[in-house]
């Protein structure tokens, strides 16, 4: 099921608040203050089962989300028709956030495994702030950006210890000799990239 077949905006819901954001890592160190200018660029979605598709690969990306409740699932497809996952995120992870720092098209379809309630925050009105030197929008830039930084040296440690044949390091990722290397890739990049079952 594909985007606008049960994906909403949820009206007449309770105004967003400081406190539903402030355990993603892309809001740390924003002040109430800073959270007021920032919810001008957000707004709720509802995504009302499993199997519906938030965004898909390869089009152009126009918003990030935080999600509040459910699982979504990061997915690359790949010839035949056929979807390899490649991370799975609960509450608290952001999805998307690449497009807050720069545009562009969506590297893999992300859709939900269960019902999901989420914050959605439009890149245009996010750029508006920036190019208004909003020192929140510049914050949240920071904080992905040094997600992003992490994410790239953890991923290249995991490769490096790979090429080597090393064990995995415990506080990683748990492993079994059975395992092909791109399960465990895989199992690394879930844990990496969201919180999730």
């Amino acid at each position: 099921m594909h985007l606008g077949q049960g994906y909403r905006k949820v009206d007449g819901m309770l105004p967003i608040t400081p406190d539903e954001l402030k355990i993603c890592p892309a809001f740390r160190g924003l002040s109430d203050p800073d959270f007021k200018q920032l919810v001008v660029c957000m707004s709720r979605r509802y995504l009302a089962h499993a199997g519906m598709v938030l965004f898909e690969n390869e089009v152009d990306s126009d918003a990030a989300y935080v999600i509040q409740s459910g699982i979504l699932v990061a997915e690359m497809p790949v010839e035949g028709g056929v979807a390899v996952e490649m991370a799975k995120m609960g509450p608290g992870a952001v999805v998307g956030e690449l497009c807050l720092i720069r545009g562009g098209p969506r590297s893999l379809r992300v859709k939900a495994i269960s019902e999901a309630y989420l914050i959605r925050i439009d890149r245009e009105k996010f750029v508006d702030l920036r190019r208004a030197k909003n020192s929140a929008a510049y914050t949240v830039i920071r904080n992905i950006c040094l997600t992003m930084c992490d994410r790239l040296r953890k991923s290249n440690e995991f490769i490096e210890r790979e090429l080597r044949h090393e064990t995995p390091m415990a506080a990683d990722f748990t492993s079994t000799s059975e395992e092909s290397l791109a399960e465990r890739a895989r199992t690394y990049l879930s844990k990496l990239f969201g919180r999730g079952s």
